[in-house]
């Protein structure tokens, strides 16, 4: 169906580049231009990308490619770590080298990660040793609900920021609100996790996940703004009867959207209504065109962001080409007054690639991480390299209780958490408020 309107989705670009490069003649003169092939993140490659390796790699004396199995946290895409093994089969005559030394995570954090990722099966026997042999054990914390974890976050990181001269003094290191990442396994949890930081006045920012542009709101004022430039267009029209106020069951979408584009509006008159008021506003400054919908459909968080981030960008017709143009960090949330060193708030899959001073992993808790719909083994891996991004402290927590699905439910610890070594782990309580020093204070005035 897409390919009706000239369109094509990412896995159908890979077949297609597929199904060209079989053609004998077409592969000849792709291989001509390039004499290597290499490929990272080689753990995340899905069937049509290993496809494409091995009919561009020929007989593989150019191909590189690096990776790390034990970091395949993609298999809802349709990745599989297991094309390692497969390379293996398909270029017997392969070199391979084991990278065997950890220069971010300190011994007593890797010694840990390493313990949790070996009860995953088939797995390359590669054993890491990490390059700084002494650092501070893992703190595991119990926080008695959901709300408590981010009280208890929250006054962690101020302690230890307010504390810095403190910390400096005893030879210690000098934090910064820049050196803390909070890691979660869904985005659900970060609501409870940002009312604390804005309660506590510290600067944080939301990174990954679902961007504001996804929200329904917005995706239904954009459909309608599009459709606006060129109602002749059955996509567009198509588009504006899927997201908003006008939209319309799958099974009559088709049709409606044929018949507005020949101008029979039929029970549709509400938008052709707003269509009209709407008339000459293409041209318009965006903002005022947001702003005329928030008048007419209400306004939400959401659709005040798409105000803020629409001043300033020219007329509505260029605001909508610029959009695509924008990457996840433009859409970045951010505390009140949120300063450029800020704690980053982000799920395990955003963190990826990243490393941290410290790392908070909160809602360890069965059901939770691993996840009760995910695959174990693959969850497993996800804790491990959240684990991972720590290039210095690691502390845990897994809540008693936590709201999931509308109702609190009582969590026991994840599973994870028992196989951790009891001598890498020291296990706290989060205690009573304690009174900030004056240098405390002084951070949030």
């Amino acid at each position: 169906r897409l390919k009706a309107y000239g369109l094509w989705d990412y896995e159908e670009l890979l077949w297609d580049a597929v199904e060209l490069l079989e053609d004998p003649e077409v592969l000849g003169k792709v291989r001509d231009r390039f004499r290597h092939v290499l490929v990272d993140e080689f753990q995340d490659v899905n069937l049509p990308q290993y496809k494409l390796v091995r009919l561009l790699a020929g007989d593989g004396k150019g191909l590189f490619v690096i990776g790390d199995p034990d970091q395949a946290i993609y298999g809802f895409r349709g990745a599989d770590y297991r094309f390692f093994f497969r390379l293996k089969e398909d270029f017997p005559q392969a070199r391979w080298v084991y990278l065997r030394t950890s220069y971010r995570c300190p011994e007593p954090i890797l010694m840990a990660a390493r313990h949790i990722i070996s009860h995953n099966p088939d797995r390359f026997p590669v054993k890491l040793s990490a390059h700084r042999k002494e650092g501070p054990r893992i703190r595991l914390l119990r926080p008695s609900s959901e709300l408590a974890e981010g009280i208890a976050v929250v006054r962690e990181i101020g302690r230890m920021v307010g504390g810095a001269t403190m910390l400096r003094a005893g030879g210690e290191t000098e934090r910064s609100f820049g050196d803390f990442a909070v890691l979660f396994r869904t985005m659900h949890q970060v609501d409870v996790l940002e009312e604390c930081f804005l309660k506590e006045g510290l600067p944080y920012r939301v990174v990954g996940g679902r961007g504001f542009l996804e929200e329904p709101s917005v995706r239904g004022a954009l459909a309608f703004f599009r459709f606006l430039l060129d109602p002749q267009d059955p996509f567009r029209a198509r588009m504006v009867l899927s997201e908003g106020p006008f939209s319309l069951p799958p099974a009559e979408r088709e049709k409606a959207s044929r018949r507005i584009t020949e101008g029979d509006w039929g029970r549709l008159g509400r938008l052709r209504e707003v269509l009209e008021e709407f008339e000459g506003m293409e041209d318009k400054p965006a903002q005022e065109a947001v702003k005329k919908w928030t008048e007419i459909f209400g306004e939400d968080g959401h659709l005040l962001r798409l105000m803020r981030l629409a001043e300033g960008r020219g007329s509505l017709r260029d605001f909508l080409g610029m959009l695509p143009l924008y990457k996840d960090g433009d859409y970045e949330r951010r505390g009140e007054g949120a300063r450029t060193e800020a704690v980053s708030l982000m799920t395990l899959h955003a963190a990826k690639g990243l490393e941290f001073p410290v790392v908070f992993v909160v809602g360890v808790e069965e059901g939770l991480l691993p996840h009760a719909e995910g695959d174990p083994e693959e969850e497993r891996r996800l804790f491990y390299v959240g684990m991972t991004r720590a290039k210095e402290e690691l502390i845990l927590s897994a809540a008693k209780s936590r709201i999931l699905h509308g109702r609190r439910a009582e969590l026991p610890p994840s599973r994870f958490l028992r196989e951790l070594p009891e001598d890498l782990v020291v296990r706290e309580t989060p205690g009573p408020r304690r009174r900030r020093t004056s240098s405390q204070l002084s951070l949030f005035t």
